[in-house]
């Protein structure tokens, strides 16, 4: 949104609050709307928390649909945080509300150019899909990523820092004391999972580009 990186503005963690490290920096939706747009966000647009937050005084769009609160259903026995995975109905998928508010927002006249922000958060862990969407990923057909052990070999150490780090986290739940294969919390579970989260992140964004045809708008 204000088209800077981490070494120029330094907000590198989500507990940095990025408004207090540019208090004046002019966000995309608030350049367009000093240029005579009326300017709409909705979603996952900035991050959560502090890294995300806006200060009331000095809004980046004019209005803002708020992003649902993930309801992360527990699914099965065993998941920890937000690293859950599985089928969930439609009406608890926390990106559908965001999208049905875009839709609406380009149907709307709105007395000026439409500057319209949509922030889609899936595939983010936890990968959740409804279930129809996991039927078009049979769990027998399902194709499991290469792993190579040299995987690492040309990251550099940060990267293999952060890697780490998650490995951590990972390993003796999947790799170490692995459940069985066809076990909902399985490591194949999990790619079926996340296949299924991207397929409704691209039918979100295929919904957008639908209405946008429908509107005319561009």
């Amino acid at each position: 949104m204000t088209g800077l990186r981490p070494t120029t503005n330094g907000v590198y963690e989500n507990s940095h609050v990025w408004r207090e490290a540019l208090p004046d920096a002019v966000t995309m939706p608030q350049y367009f709307a000093k240029h005579g747009y009326t300017s709409r966000g909705g979603g996952k647009i900035l991050h959560h928390g502090p890294s995300g937050s806006e200060s009331a005084d000095n809004p980046s769009f004019q209005e803002f649909f708020e992003r649902i609160v993930y309801p992360r259903p527990k699914i099965r026995e065993g998941a920890f945080g937000c690293f859950d995975w599985g089928p969930v109905p439609a009406e608890d998928m926390c990106d559908t509300p965001p999208i049905e508010w875009a839709e609406r927002e380009m149907g709307r006249a709105h007395g000026a150019p439409l500057f319209l922000a949509a922030g889609i958060f899936m595939p983010h862990l936890p990968h959740f899909a409804p279930p129809e969407i996991f039927e078009r990923y049979p769990f027998d057909r399902v194709v499991m990523p290469p792993m190579p052990p040299d995987d690492l070999d040309d990251v550099p150490p940060l990267g293999i820092e952060l890697s780490r780090k998650e490995w951590d986290l990972w390993k003796g739940y999947l790799f170490e004391n692995p459940p069985p294969e066809n076990d909902p919390a399985s490591l194949k579970s999990l790619v079926r999972a996340y296949q299924a989260a991207s397929t409704y992140a691209d039918d979100m964004v295929g919904r957008l580009l639908d209405r946008l045809d429908e509107t005319g708008r561009s």
